[in-house]
């Protein structure tokens, strides 16, 4: 019976690791600590410099919806701690 309750908090010790690392993947290099909204920096023609400059800046509701994705990546990471 003991050897039982050892096999399952093993088990469950390596699938929270695994949802902490898999999360941490999902939220990126940072981890959220840039609002990088950029596309990659890559060398511009004089086309694509002015198509830049004309393009808006992220309204905010779509800033607000990645920051809520990344609020319900740690939310998940916490509770998986804290079921340990």
């Amino acid at each position: 019976m003991q050897s039982l309750q050892i096999t399952r908090t093993a088990v469950n010790y390596e699938m929270i690791s695994w949802r902490i690392g898999r999360n941490r993947v999902l939220t990126g290099e940072h981890d959220g600590a840039e609002e990088n909204y950029q596309p990659l920096s890559r060398k511009k023609s004089r086309k694509e410099t002015a198509e830049i400059r004309k393009r808006k800046v992220d309204p905010p509701s779509r800033k607000i919806a990645k920051l809520r994705e990344l609020v319900a990546l740690y939310e998940g990471i916490l509770q998986s701690v804290q079921s340990v």
